[in-house]
């Protein structure tokens, strides 16, 4: 009879544990989106510069500033879609309790019941591991994206410092 309360008891913490991973997931997607969001706000900024002070394009480095300020642009939009995408409904696996399950425990013994439930969380925790997972995958997409459109800013302030120097300041434009 222990055995299997014992084994109930960890299916359940394992249960939770899953759970407790997914919610981290979703927190660290929640805050992707949030810094996501004020990034491409800087960026319409930029880009507003860009638009106005770059068109049309006269010379190399110009063109080279317009082509890494849409490359900033792309990966920035991809990066939020993934944390979006992590942050959608997605159902986890739980425990029914239903007319179902009242009637399970008045006609089953203890080590019945513990078996069964422990068996249930177990198919739980299956399912909600897969989906974990994809959210993890989605999530570490997302983190990519953001590296590389760090990688890609970093080459259009160089690249904006050098069109600044390199240009004198015209108010006209």
């Amino acid at each position: 009879m222990d055995k299997y309360r014992d084994l109930y008891n960890l299916a359940r913490e394992v249960h939770a544990e899953e759970v407790r991973r997914f919610d981290l997931v979703s927190q660290k997607a929640t805050w992707f989106l949030s810094v996501l969001s004020f990034l491409l706000g800087l960026a319409a900024l930029l880009g507003k510069w860009l638009l106005t002070t770059l068109l049309p394009p006269t010379d190399g480095i110009s063109w080279l500033l317009l082509f890494l300020g849409g490359v900033l642009l792309v990966f920035l939009i991809l990066a939020w879609i993934a944390s979006f995408r992590v942050l959608r409904g997605v159902q986890l696996s739980k425990m029914p309790l239903n007319q179902e399950m009242l009637a399970f425990f008045v006609s089953n013994q203890d080590v019945d019941i513990h078996y069964a439930l422990a068996r249930n969380y177990e198919e739980g925790h299956q399912h909600n591991r897969r989906k974990t997972d994809a959210q993890t995958k989605l999530l570490g997409c997302a983190h990519t994206f953001i590296v590389l459109a760090f990688v890609a800013f970093l080459a259009f302030s160089a690249t904006g410092i050098a069109y600044v120097w390199w240009h004198p300041f015209n108010p006209t434009k």
